[in-house]
C-alpha cells in the first residue's frame, strides 16, 4: 500500500489511508470532474457555491495564509457565523497545514480570550458581527498577530477575506501532512471548568464522514437537493460547517444552511453522544436566516466528532 494520497478517480476509504494525506486535498480532489454540481446554498439568499468554486478559493485562501507568513503547525482561531466563507476558511488552513480552531458563535468575550491564550493562535478569522468582541481583548492574546475579517472591505487592522481570496493566486504545493497529524481543534462546552481543547486528526474526518454518515446515516446523492426536503439537525450542535464540508465532499450531496423552522429530525445521536437529544428547542439561541445553534452537552470534548457528524445542515 502507497504511503501517500492518490488522486485517481476512486477515492480512499476510511479503512486504508495512507501514511502521508491531507483531509482537504482528499475531500476536494473528489469532484475534479464536477466542478459545477454546487456544494453549499445558501437558504437564505439561494447564493451558491459549486465545487469548483470551493476549490478555487479555498486554494487561493490557503496561499494567502502562507503570504500572509503562517507556518505549518500554527493555529488560527476560526470563528464565523454559518455562510458560504466558512468552508472555504477550514479547508484553506488544512491545505496548507495552518490548524483550524472552530469555536462558537454564542460564547462569551471571556471564553473567546481563554481560547485565544490558550490555544496560541497565531491569527484570528472572524465574522463581521462578532469582531467587536475580539476588538477588546486581543491585546491579551499577543501570540494572535492578524485578523481576517468576513467582511468586503478591511476594518482597521483586520483583513477582508473576500478581498484576500480575490488577490491571491492559487496554491501551487499543499502541505505535507501526516494521517495521525493534527488537523483541526475544537473546543468543549466548559461546563466542568474552563473549555477544553480537542486535538483531530486528517484522519478523523473521512473516518467520521464514512463510518457515521455513510454507514449510519446512509446519505445519498440527491439529500438535500428538493425544495421540499427538510434537513437532518441532530443534536445541534455549532460544528455543522465542518462536517457538512465533509458529506458534500464524500457523498455529493450539498449542504444548505437552514433556520429550525425548515428542519425536520429524523436521524437519532450516535450511542456516544450522551444525554443528547433530536429535540428542537422551543426558542432557538441565534436564528439569522442560516442555521440556528444551541449550547448543548453535544460540544462535549468526547463527543464532538460524532455529534458533529449527525448533523446536516
Amino acid at each position: 500500500m502507497s504511503d501517500y494520497l492518490s488522486l485517481k478517480p476512486n477515492p480512499i476509504s476510511a479503512g486504508v489511508i495512507p501514511k502521508f494525506y491531507n483531509a482537504a486535498l482528499d475531500l476536494l480532489s473528489r469532484h475534479a470532474t464536477r466542478s459545477d454540481k454546487s456544494a453549499y446554498i445558501d437558504a437564505t439568499t439561494g447564493a451558491t457555491l459549486s465545487y469548483g468554486q470551493l476549490e478555487d478559493q479555498a486554494y487561493r485562501f490557503a496561499q494567502g495564509l502562507r503570504e500572509a507568513g503562517f507556518q505549518q503547525e500554527q493555529r488560527v482561531l476560526l470563528c464565523m457565523h454559518d455562510g458560504l466563507l466558512w468552508p472555504v476558511v477550514f479547508l484553506g488552513c488544512i491545505l496548507v497545514g495552518v490548524v483550524p480552531v472552530a469555536v462558537n458563535t454564542l460564547l462569551t468575550t471571556k471564553d473567546y480570550e481563554f481560547m485565544l491564550q490558550d490555544s496560541r493562535a497565531h491569527g484570528l478569522v472572524v465574522s463581521e458581527a462578532l469582531w467587536p468582541q475580539f476588538a477588546v481583548i486581543l491585546h491579551s492574546a499577543p501570540a494572535c498577530k492578524q485578523v481576517f475579517i468576513d467582511s468586503d472591505v478591511p476594518l482597521g487592522h483586520a483583513k477582508s477575506i473576500s478581498q484576500m481570496i480575490q488577490a491571491s493566486q492559487r496554491l501551487t504545493q499543499t502541505a505535507t501532512t501526516l494521517a495521525d497529524e493534527v488537523c483541526f481543534w475544537l473546543y468543549s462546552s466548559g461546563s466542568t471548568g474552563s473549555p477544553k481543547g480537542t486535538l483531530h486528526l486528517h484522519s478523523h474526518i473521512i473516518e467520521t464522514a464514512q463510518l457515521y454518515g455513510h454507514g449510519v446515516l446512509g446519505l445519498k446523492e440527491n439529500d438535500g437537493q428538493t425544495a421540499q426536503d427538510e434537513f437532518v439537525m441532530a443534536p445541534p450542535v455549532k460544528w455543522c460547517p465542518a462536517m457538512s464540508c465533509v458529506w458534500s465532499m464524500t457523498r455529493e450531496a450539498p449542504a444548505q444552511w437552514v433556520s429550525w423552522a425548515n428542519c425536520k429530525f429524523r436521524a437519532p445521536p450516535p450511542p456516544s453522544c450522551t444525554g443528547t437529544t433530536a429535540k428542537k428547542p422551543s426558542t432557538p439561541l441565534r436564528e439569522s436566516g442560516r442555521a440556528a445553534v444551541t449550547n448543548t452537552a453535544a460540544t462535549k470534548t468526547a463527543t464532538t466528532l460524532t455529534a458533529v457528524a449527525a448533523t446536516i445542515c
